[in-house]
C-alpha cells in the first residue's frame, strides 16, 4: 500500500570512464560500477575474441534469469593513472551497459571511499580517483503505473487473440467470402485484375 505512495527516488548509478588493456589491445570505455554482481561482464563485441577462452561458469541476473555465458576474458588489465589492475571479465551476449565492473574489481579497490567526485582508492602512497561521469538520475518506481500498463497491454493481446479465434468460424468465414465476390463482381467489374489469387 505504502509503495503505491512513492512516485520517485533519486538514485546514483556510477558509471565511471575505465580503460581496458589485453596484451595490445586497448579500450577505453564507460563503465557501470555495481556492487551486486559477483563477476565483471563485458559485452560482446567490444573485445576481438581471439582474447577469449571458453567457460563453464553460470550467471543470473538479479530477477533470477540465467544469461548465457560461453567465454571469458581471463587476464585483462584496468589501468586509471599509474594504477593498474589485473582482473577477469564474463562475455555477455545481451548486456544493457557495455562494461559492468562488479566485486572482483570492487576487491581490487579497497580500501575505497565513494564521494560526489568517483571512487577514490590509495596507491603506493597516492590518491587514484575514478571519477564518475554522470549524476544523480530520478526513476519513477510506481510499481501500479507498471502494472497497469501491462495488465492493458495482456488485455490488448486477448481482444487480438479473440478475433482471430472469430475470424476462423466457418459463418463469418462464409460471410467474408461472399462479400469478397459481391466486391469483385459489381464494385471491380471493370478491372478484372483488381484482386490476385
Amino acid at each position: 500500500m505504502f509503495m503505491g505512495l512513492i512516485n520517485k527516488i533519486k538514485i546514483q548509478i556510477f558509471f565511471i570512464n575505465i580503460r581496458i588493456i589485453i596484451n595490445d589491445f586497448v579500450l577505453d570505455t564507460l563503465a557501470l560500477f555495481d556492487t551486486g554482481p559477483d563477476s565483471n561482464s563485458i559485452s560482446k563485441g567490444l573485445v576481438p575474441t581471439k582474447f577469449f577462452e571458453k567457460t563453464l561458469e553460470k550467471v543470473s541476473t538479479t530477477n533470477g534469469s540465467k544469461l548465457k555465458i560461453n567465454c571469458k576474458l581471463s587476464i585483462a588489465i584496468i589501468e586509471n593513472q599509474d594504477l593498474r589492475i589485473n582482473t577477469n571479465f564474463l562475455l555477455v551476449k545481451i548486456l544493457k551497459n557495455e562494461v559492468i565492473l562488479g566485486t572482483p574489481f570492487i576487491r581490487a579497490l579497497f580500501p575505497l571511499q565513494i564521494s560526489r567526485e568517483g571512487i577514490t582508492t590509495n596507491h603506493l602512497g597516492r590518491k587514484i580517483t575514478f571519477n564518475f561521469s554522470t549524476k544523480p538520475i530520478s526513476r519513477n518506481i510506481n510499481f501500479i503505473e507498471k502494472k497497469i500498463s501491462q495488465i492493458n497491454f495482456l488485455k490488448e493481446k486477448v481482444s487480438f487473440n479473440n478475433i482471430q479465434l472469430q475470424l476462423k468460424k466457418p459463418q463469418l468465414t462464409e460471410k467474408i467470402q461472399t462479400l469478397l465476390q459481391h466486391i469483385q463482381s459489381t464494385i471491380c467489374s471493370n478491372l478484372p485484375h483488381a484482386f490476385w489469387n
